[in-house]
This record gives structure tokens, C-alpha cells and sequence, in this order.
């Protein structure tokens, strides 16, 4: 049932992603913009596009009874879009950014969701309790601000730049912390202080990476709100 429903899912990341790409190229031409964007951000932006759903597939043949490969995709869309959202993107400048808001904390869930890690189960409902309320939190933000219309340049790209709202603000504030609780849960765990020293040796490649993702995370989310 879980490969059904996993090749259901990268089916439909293909999809999204097909459809983002040729979204943001026929957008380049209609604005008449392409020879005046930078060729580095539109490959930046294919790339991220179509390579996320090659890297759900792979993983997907490789681990067919497995979850990660769709879950990774979508954590590199996102993440992606979130790199992107400070970018003239013209009308995708609003789903970029409310995206990166909402999954924030979608690579976190990927990594303690991960079977290699063997993630308890406390600490997966923790960092998933976190993603929810991060998103809840995200998507109120979003919705204040485009119904507000002042959008600051940090959060998304918007002219002229403007102060949120302060309901906004108070809102990517206690975002801010709930992120920063959720990194402060997965750097600090015990579980990987328990694990064999071959054990952890092996998982390193990937629990450095997540270690810097977790410290750049919280510094942007920072930046965002202040």
C-alpha cells in the first residue's frame, strides 16, 4: 500500500513540478524579462524544479517501501521556492513566498522521518507537532498580509518595501520560536548520542548538513522578522 500510494505522490511531483517549469518560462516571455533575468537564476530554478522529483523517483526504486522519496521531493521544492522568494518572480513572488512559510519545517520532518535514523517516536511527534503549528502559524501570516497588502521584502518580493503589520509580525514571531525550538529538539536529541559509534559515524554525512540547515534556519528566521 505504502509504494502505491509513494508512486502516486511522485506521479503527482512530476506533475506540479512539469507545470511550475513551463509556468515560469511562459511567465519570462510574456513579461518580455528574458533576456533581461539572469540565465543563472532560470537554470537555478529548472533544475530545482525537475531534478526534485528525479531525486523522489530514485529514491523510490531504490527504497520502493518507503515514503522518503516523495517526501524528499517536496522538501526540495520547497526549499527551493523559499531560496526563491526574495526574487522578482512576478506573480510566483506570493506562492513562493506563503510556501516557504507554510513548510518551513518540512525538512525536519524529513530527516526524523527518515528510516536510517531510526528517529523515536517521541521525538517524530514533536518535530511533526512543531511543522503543524509552524504551518498554521505561516499560513495565518500569509493570508494577513496579502489581505493587508504590505508585504516586506524579506518575506517575499513586493515594491516599495513596507513594515508589516504588526498582527504579522506577531505572528512570524511566535513562528520564529517554534522553529527554533524544533532545530534546538533535533540538534539536541539523545537519540544520536546513543546510537554506536560506527553507527554514528556513518549517519555523519547526513546529520551535518542537517546540524547547518538547523543553525541557517533559525538565522534567517531572524532575519525575517526583524
Amino acid at each position: 500500500m505504502t509504494s502505491v500510494r509513494s508512486r502516486l505522490e511522485t506521479a503527482a511531483l512530476w506533475t506540479v513540478s512539469l507545470l511550475a517549469v513551463v509556468a515560469g518560462w511562459t511567465e519570462l516571455v510574456a513579461r518580455n524579462d528574458l533576456l533581461q533575468v539572469s540565465t543563472g537564476q532560470a537554470v537555478f530554478f529548472t533544475l530545482g524544479a525537475l531534478g526534485a522529483p528525479g531525486l523522489a523517483t530514485a529514491m523510490l526504486r531504490r527504497h520502493p517501501d518507503e515514503s522518503s522519496g516523495p517526501l524528499l521531493g517536496a522538501t526540495m521544492v520547497a526549499s527551493m521556492l523559499g531560496a526563491c522568494r526574495v526574487a522578482d518572480l512576478g506573480p510566483v513572488a506570493p506562492i513562493a513566498g506563503t510556501t516557504a512559510l507554510v513548510l518551513v519545517l518540512l525538512p525536519a520532518v524529513f530527516v526524523v522521518r527518515y528510516p536510517a535514523l531510526r528517529c523515536p517516536a517521541p521525538v517524530v511527534r514533536a518535530i511533526t507537532t512543531c511543522f503543524w503549528i509552524a504551518a498554521v502559524l505561516g499560513a495565518a501570516t500569509a493570508a494577513v498580509l496579502l489581505a493587508s497588502g504590505s508585504v516586506p521584502a524579506t518575506v517575499w518580493h513586493s515594491l516599495p518595501p513596507v513594515q508589516a503589520p504588526g498582527v504579522a509580525i506577531t505572528l512570524l514571531v511566535g513562528q520564529a520560536a517554534v522553529v527554533v525550538i524544533a532545530a534546538a529538539i533535533i540538534v539536541g536529541s539523545y537519540w544520536l548520542r546513543d546510537l554506536p559509534r560506527n553507527a554514528r559515524r556513518a549517519l555523519r554525512p547526513m546529520m551535518l548538513p542537517t546540524i547547518g540547515w538547523c543553525v541557517s534556519l533559525t538565522a534567517s528566521t531572524i532575519w525575517t522578522v526583524a
